[in-house]
């Protein structure tokens, strides 16, 4: 939740490819092998240091978070109760 929330307030994101992050950050941030430390913080340095990466991040995350609402949330979990069953 941490970064769909970023990205609902239009924050550029960095991650590390696991779990559900890379389909939730989308083309709103920069996802990166958790393996590799190094590219973690290089990728932050970009985010805070090349202009036009932050300008375009921002407005991928305000796209990227229009695709998650609680009513699909709500929904997609329910399905999963059924399928449960």
């Amino acid at each position: 939740l941490p970064a769909l929330e970023a990205t609902a307030y239009g924050m550029p994101v960095v991650c590390v490819a696991a779990r559900s992050l890379p389909e939730v950050v989308g083309e709103a941030g920069i996802v990166v092998n958790p393996y590799y430390l190094w590219r973690l913080a290089a990728a932050v340095k970009r985010i805070l240091v090349e202009d036009d990466q932050q300008k375009a991040r921002t407005a991928n995350s305000l796209m990227c978070a229009t695709q998650f609402t609680w009513e699909q949330t709500g929904a997609a979990t329910l399905d999963v109760y059924r399928q449960s069953l």
